[in-house]
């Protein structure tokens, strides 16, 4: 209850005003009015709010599979291998070897292909080799690139059941030798491969076919 005007008697007098839905006193003070109406319509902003996002949320489960890979290049030495840094899972995970693929136009510029679901991104090889793959679980992809003594571009395209499902691509400068490594996520499972190949073009329009790496995502 408002508290009383001075000159007011203890029971005050109200008068209704319908055009604004408030009361005031002989006074003229307002007195509020229609809160409930105000909560309800908040009430129902949020709810419609929740709703849009799991609306939003159960689209995206229903999307393609993306490439969500990045190009980390890290310069070594010419020879660059794997004993320099501590990998301390690779004792209880075997190395995977590659099936061998026929000889291939590009092979000269990119080389030892692996798949592993755990590298080191500081030097983009593997600490957990594997060719088997769990849906929504990253799948890495570890290569040698050879630039001999040009700049390009490393082409990657990935595969499921036989059909394409993203690529990504990401320049190499005039160096003797790197390690690099690109990455993806897949929301099918089946049989799938990734495709490296090597380019002079930024778009990867003249691409030289340099690996074909086989592997499985399972559900």
């Amino acid at each position: 209850m408002p508290p009383f005007a001075p000159s007011s008697t203890p029971t005050p007098t109200w008068v209704s005003t319908p055009q604004t839905g408030s009361y005031t006193d002989k006074a003229g003070r307002p007195r509020r009015g229609g809160g409930q109406v105000g909560f309800t319509i908040a009430g129902l902003c949020i709810i419609m709010g929740a709703l849009l996002l799991i609306f939003v949320y159960i689209i995206s489960l229903q999307l393609p599979p993306t490439s969500a890979s990045i190009g980390a290049v890290s310069p070594v030495a010419t020879q660059p291998t794997n004993t320099t840094h501590a990998q301390p899972t690779a004792a209880a995970s075997p190395t995977v070897i590659p099936s061998p693929t026929p000889a291939m136009p590009g092979q000269q510029y990119i080389s030892n292909a692996q798949m592993a679901s755990s590298i080191d991104k500081n030097t983009a090889t593997p600490i957990q080799p594997t060719t088997t793959f769990t849906v929504g679980q990253p799948v890495y992809v570890t290569f040698l690139v050879h630039p001999n003594g040009q700049a390009g571009e490393v082409c990657l395209a990935w595969y499921l059941n036989g059909k394409f499902t993203s690529n990504f691509s990401f320049a190499i400068p005039n160096i003797a030798s790197t390690t690099a490594y690109s990455y993806t996520y897949y929301h099918a499972s089946g049989s799938a491969y990734v495709e490296l190949s090597w380019s002079t073009s930024a778009n990867c329009s003249n691409a030289l076919l340099a690996q074909r790496v086989n592997f499985t995502v399972r559900s």
